[in-house]
């Protein structure tokens, strides 16, 4: 019994550091989820990455991010879609939509974005 107990104790705390390894803080914090393009443009490079985050892990991420290298990619599409929207906002392109609109349109038409 008091292995088990050990045993269960272990496997807890394992995977509380588990999940905030693979996190690495890049991915909390994100609050532009409703952001119009004035307040994306203002935002921070940390805020827009949390949040692009955010997007992909519930639409074309959504229960894939399972290792250390999921996560390692999710943020090297994040950083993509950051580039690509922070790009589209510049050139003045999507206007009378909402950010998140413009990232669902580059989420669901570009391959570069899926695991």
């Amino acid at each position: 019994m008091k292995k088990l107990l050990i045993i269960v104790v272990l496997l807890t705390l394992s995977a509380n550091v588990f999940a905030d390894v693979f996190a690495d803080n890049w991915f909390n914090g994100g609050t532009l989820h409703q952001a119009n393009f004035i307040l994306w443009e203002n935002s921070s490079y940390e805020n827009k990455l949390a949040t692009c985050g955010d997007w992909l892990s519930v639409t074309t991420w959504k229960g894939k991010l399972k290792t250390y290298s999921d996560f390692d990619l999710l943020k090297i599409q994040a950083d993509i879609l950051v580039k690509a929207l922070d790009s589209c906002i510049a050139e003045g392109k999507g206007l009378g939509l909402t950010v998140v609109e413009v990232a669902v349109m580059f989420i669901q038409q570009s391959y570069d974005l899926r695991p």
